[in-house]
């Protein structure tokens, strides 16, 4: 017990001396000019009278106020400056075209799932909006639209093909379901399903074994591969079987 007692008075008197120490080296480097020792670490000196310590919590709460301010400020610039900002980025977009569509290429592939998401969340709760935007668009643009529609129909040809005999299809009151023509053409092995022979890829009919004009469906069980020579004389006639899917 008495050894442990010793002990603790040594480590405080060790203590007091090394703080001693420091106080009297810094008193002489203030009054010589010469720089204290750096190996020394210099004590924490009192606050000034009438100041106050901010707490943790207080740092936090200056912070949010400058980051607050700091935004303000940012907005006020940007709404009278509007005009020059909206030049600036033009004359930038410009000037790096190739680097924006390469950035923004490899962003798309990245983050193609989360794009779809969030325009299709948007496209929900401002439907109306971005329907009058549109039209205002393709009307004042007219001449872009068009040449964009055809650019897209040319990329497209399946799609459009397939847009379309859904639309004939709707117009006819007959069940409609998503049907997509190259499953069909692999399925049929490309080959017509009335005189057998193997058409061509780019150039063959979608044929509906039941015309849609005699209550027929627009379904993959319905609808077959067929060379448009033997569509067009098969006319609204029902020839050919249905299809398993």
């Amino acid at each position: 017990m008495r050894a442990d007692k010793g002990r603790g008075e040594n480590i405080f008197w060790i203590s007091l001396a090394f703080a001693l120490d420091i106080a009297d080296n810094d008193n002489v480097s203030k009054q010589s000019g010469i720089p204290a020792n750096p190996q020394r670490p210099a004590l924490r000196k009192a606050p000034p009278s009438g100041s106050c310590l901010l707490t943790t919590a207080g740092r936090g709460v200056a912070g949010l106020s400058r980051k607050r301010n700091r935004k303000a400020a940012d907005a006020k610039y940007r709404k009278a400056h509007r005009a020059e900002i909206t030049a600036s980025k033009a004359i930038y977009r410009e000037a790096h075209k190739a680097q924006i569509a390469a950035y923004n290429a490899g962003y798309n592939k990245i983050h193609k799932t989360q794009k779809a998401i969030r325009g299709a969340k948007r496209y929900k709760e401002h439907k109306t909006q971005i329907a009058a935007q549109c039209t205002v668009y393709r009307k004042t643009h007219k001449i872009q639209t068009a040449a964009t529609v055809a650019a897209w129909h040319k990329g497209h040809m399946d799609k459009v093909r397939d847009i379309k005999a859904r639309r004939r299809a709707l117009k006819a009151g007959a069940t409609v379901e998503k049907v997509n023509r190259a499953l069909v053409y692999e399925r049929d092995s490309g080959r017509c399903h009335l005189c057998g022979r193997k058409v061509n890829p780019k150039k063959w009919h979608l044929d509906h074994i039941i015309p849609l004009s005699k209550g027929g469906e627009h379904s993959y069980r319905n609808v077959a591969v067929a060379c448009p020579k033997c569509n067009m004389s098969k006319g609204a006639k029902v020839r050919g079987q249905l299809r398993l899917y």
